[in-house]
């Protein structure tokens, strides 16, 4: 027989108000990762913020829906009761408010973990960004790479929030990390792979996550997750294009500031950094140590 409960929980985000613009936000993975689970014959739970939409969807799937955040320490612990996997993916892109991003990313990862650890939980998977292993150099990066910090609020904070993890585990906190490149698939307006982004569809994420969290080869790893034909690109050299670029955002970042304005993560120094960098990344790892075999683009 299967294992009898496997329950899934996400944290939500408000702080952004923009259209949707990337898989991570409004529960674009979570909704796959929901179906993935009652698929797999799993009873399902999910921790999900005031005013999301599509909460009434969820129910009448006979998922257990629960109010709350990541923020809130007491509701985490609440959700995660009883729960034997916990699936967590990095929440939204929030680049011009260093500190509700640090509130949301770090704070909610410490709040998470601690949950997790007192309530016993036996395995927590948390998807995350590629971009903790920072945006210099001209080398092939995998998993065994330190973390570099970029001087952005929105990648810091998720290096600080994985570290946080990684501190867990050696608390005991059963933990497999993935660093997922940009999302892109049906629906998404990102760019298709092949452009100066390194990326994975929606198609090969929620399958390798639902790996991850049965193989017991993944129990305390991290693996990087891309397309296959997109671990090596051509490096961009830092020209006068991205000297314009970086300086071009930093001008609008600084005026959303005194605005007080959203400014889209598109169009912040951060994503001006990632699509010049020259790094590139190998997926071997994902393949070597769980036989992951991605579907075809």
């Amino acid at each position: 027989m299967r294992k009898s409960i496997s329950s899934w929980f996400t944290s939500s985000s408000r702080n952004w108000h923009e259209n949707s613009f990337n898989y991570r936000r409004r529960g674009f993975i979570g909704k796959r990762l929901v179906e993935a689970n009652i698929d797999a014959g799993f009873k399902v739970e999910v921790l999900v913020a005031p005013g999301e939409p599509g909460i009434k969807a969820l129910r009448d799937q006979g998922v257990d829906v629960l109010i709350g955040n990541t923020a809130d320490y007491h509701a985490i612990e609440h959700a995660v009761g009883g729960v034997d996997t916990v699936f967590h993916s990095a929440p939204p892109l929030e680049t011009c408010r260093p500190q509700a991003c640090r509130s949301t990313h770090v704070t909610g990862m410490e709040n998470l973990c601690k949950a997790a650890l007192a309530k016993n939980v036996k395995h927590l998977v948390y998807s995350t960004s590629h971009d903790v292993f920072g945006y210099k150099g001209d080398w092939v990066i995998d998993e065994s790479r330190p973390y570099r910090y970029w001087g952005e609020t929105f990648p810091d904070c998720l290096i600080d929030a994985a570290k946080a993890a990684w501190n867990f585990h050696k608390k005991g906190l059963p933990l497999t990390m993935v660093y997922a490149a940009s999302l892109y698939g049906k629906g998404s307006p990102l760019v298709q792979c092949g452009s100066n982004y390194f990326s994975v569809q929606m198609e090969n994420l929620i399958p390798f996550l639902m790996i991850a969290a049965q193989n017991p080869n993944a129990m305390g790893e991290g693996f990087l997750l891309l397309e296959p034909h997109c671990e090596y690109r051509t490096p961009v050299t830092h020209s006068v294009r991205y000297i314009q670029a970086l300086a071009n955002a930093k001008i609008k970042e600084r005026l959303a500031k005194w605005f007080n304005k959203p400014l889209h993560p598109y169009k912040t120094a951060y994503s001006a950094k990632s699509y010049y960098s020259a790094l590139r990344y190998s997926g071997a790892k994902a393949k070597q140590k769980l036989d992951w075999k991605p579907s075809p683009v």
